[in-house]
């Protein structure tokens, strides 16, 4: 993955492609940007994205009692960043998968080129 800085914006390389960052963006195509991603976010559409943040956040929890009764230390924010990868496929993707398990496949390659976590 490579970034590279070009008139304040920031624009991302992934195989060969090139993508302007919705959060990098800037004047009329962030307008553009939140025009069109500002329906996802309704209060109808979040009340649907509940039982899907719900189930990570159950995973989380289990992982996280597991750790406890062994006694086992944790890195507690790779933890989180997994949990929140989760949530964003299964949100803004639609693709349900367990990455706080290690199971996402080409779908988390992907995400994590794109957001470098």
């Amino acid at each position: 993955t490579d970034r590279t800085d070009r008139s304040g914006l920031i624009t991302t390389f992934v195989e060969g492609k090139q993508y302007d960052a919705v959060f990098d963006s800037r004047g009329e195509a962030w307008k553009e940007r939140r025009r069109i991603l500002t329906p996802a976010f309704s209060g109808h559409k979040m009340k649907l994205m509940e039982p899907l943040i719900m189930e990570s956040t159950r995973r989380l929890v289990k992982k996280i009692a597991g750790y406890a009764e062994s006694g086992e230390s944790v890195d507690a924010l790779k933890m989180y960043n997994k949990m929140t990868m989760e949530v964003i496929l299964a949100t803004a993707f639609g693709r349900a998968v367990d990455v706080q398990n290690g199971k996402g496949g080409r779908i988390l390659e992907s995400a994590v080129k794109i957001f470098g976590t």
